[in-house]
């Protein structure tokens, strides 16, 4: 059982690796679902989206359940917001760093400039700055993200396995196998690319147990 809050409207090809660990039978295939559901992208192959309404039919008749907020929101308990502080490493924080002062002399050029072609020409160079902090920031918290997820589980007495670009190859297998297989593992901590390594083997529903997977696709 795979659950998610997240619409995956612009970008089906990050459905694929889902689908295919629930249903391999229909979704067995990446080039023959990429090349009919992830068309018009322009940055790289299968970036893009096509067919959408044959692919969401296709997933209701397979595997998606599908729940709008305003249906259940009485069943759902009330909603808590919580900051949690993480601590990145210096190498990490000074890369952003840079990105924030690049951004706010971008800044100070559009305010000064007096050209309108400048001025949009400096508002595409922010914008790229932005997006590459937004993506720089969420890379670095990943390493924190993981040790915080993996002390809540600790402390809730939870048993679990992890896996993430600092598991060695040699123990992934092993590790997977533990998931499957131990009735006291009950959660995995998967970061987003070894999510997609792993997610196939690690979320075998044959098994005959309900798994829940933390797959960590992280944002700002």
């Amino acid at each position: 059982m795979l659950l998610s809050g997240t619409p995956a409207l612009s970008r089906p090809i990050e459905l694929f690796k889902q689908l295919e660990a629930l249903y391999p039978n229909v979704y067995k295939n990446v080039h023959e679902y990429g090349n009919r559901y992830c068309q018009g992208g322009v940055f790289g192959m299968y970036q893009g989206a096509s067919n959408h309404e044959e692919l969401h039919n296709l997933m209701k008749a397979t595997v998606m359940i599908r729940r709008l907020k305003k249906d259940v929101l009485s069943e759902l308990p009330v909603k808590r917001r919580q900051q949690v502080f993480l601590d990145l490493a210096d190498k990490d924080m000074k890369q952003i760093n840079a990105l924030f002062c690049e951004l706010e002399v971008v800044k100070g050029k559009i305010k000064a400039c007096k050209s309108k072609e400048e001025g949009e020409s400096l508002k595409f160079t922010e914008k790229n700055i932005i997006n590459k902090i937004y993506t720089e920031s969420a890379e670095a918290k990943i390493p924190a993200v993981l040790d915080y997820m993996g002390t809540v589980i600790e402390k809730k007495k939870v048993g679990c396995i992890r896996i993430d670009s600092g598991t060695p190859a040699g123990s992934r297998q092993s590790l997977v196998n533990d998931f499957q297989e131990k009735d006291a593992i009950k959660a995995a901590v998967i970061s987003r690319n070894e999510f997609l390594e792993v997610g196939c083997i690690t979320c075998n529903c044959s098994s005959g147990y309900v798994h829940l997977i933390h797959s960590l696709l992280l944002a700002t």
